[in-house]
């Protein structure tokens, strides 16, 4: 795990390499943004460098879930998931973080708590492939 931690030292960088985009997302938006003065422009590159933060904090969960996961420490794995879930609702594929969730409790013998994730999964994102995947294993 450490070897992960290491490659994420570097966060200001990782957060330099996310904020270059950060002026396509503002473009890239479907209705067009609109500044009634500098104090507006302000608030949107704040709410932006915001959501940025979050994705790379959701990103190093995510990573330190996949170590633990290596590691072959299934419950701890399952756990970080699960709060991946829960403290970043805007990170982007939940339906894989519930599915890896479901797959690291049944790894650690927690059946129980894996039915219940696959439920989550399939009832916040019934069209998800994951989802359909997950019923056949419940």
């Amino acid at each position: 795990m450490t070897d992960v931690l290491d490659e994420l030292v570097d966060v200001d960088g990782l957060l330099a390499r996310r904020l270059a985009g950060t002026e396509q997302c503002v473009h890239q938006r479907r209705e067009p943004v609109r500044f009634a003065d500098d104090h507006g422009r302000v608030l949107v590159q704040r709410r932006v460098l915001q959501l940025a933060l979050e994705q790379l904090r959701c990103d190093i969960q995510r990573k330190k879930a996949e170590a633990h996961q290596a590691k072959k420490e299934f419950r701890e794995s399952a756990y970080t998931y699960v709060n991946i879930f829960r403290k970043y609702p805007e990170c982007g594929k939940l339906d894989e973080v519930l599915y890896n969730a479901a797959l690291n409790f049944e790894a650690s013998k927690l059946i129980g708590r894996a039915i219940k994730v696959r439920g989550v999964l399939t009832e916040k994102f019934p069209d998800s492939p994951l989802a359909k995947k997950a019923i056949y294993l419940t």
